[in-house]
């Protein structure tokens, strides 16, 4: 069974809406981390972030079996967000714990 290591990015203000909806369909742990994001693709910002040409973004990751990933993206896609989710799945070849 693949592994894939699956990240959402979102709009901050979006976290508790993704997270609500990724609970069910997601086994395993799932981290946040907050993100700056400075370019010119502001296709996904928000007024404020087009002005000050910052976005402030979540990176949501977890790791899920690859058959799952069309039900987590499906999730994703129906939770009550206010912005456009960007994801990428990555597959893992290995993965272990270090004790």
């Amino acid at each position: 069974m693949a592994e894939l290591r699956l990240t959402l990015y979102a709009a901050a203000s979006d976290e508790g809406a993704l997270i609500d909806a990724l609970r069910e369909p997601v086994e395993g742990a799932i981290h946040v981390r907050k993100e700056t994001v400075h370019g010119r693709d502001f296709s996904d910002a928000s007024t404020a972030e087009r002005v000050t040409g910052k976005l402030d973004r979540i990176a949501i990751e977890f790791i899920c079996p690859a058959e799952r990933l069309d039900s987590i993206i499906a999730a994703a896609k129906q939770s009550r967000r206010s912005y456009p989710v960007r994801w990428l799945a990555t597959e893992i070849r290995m993965s272990g714990r270090l004790s």
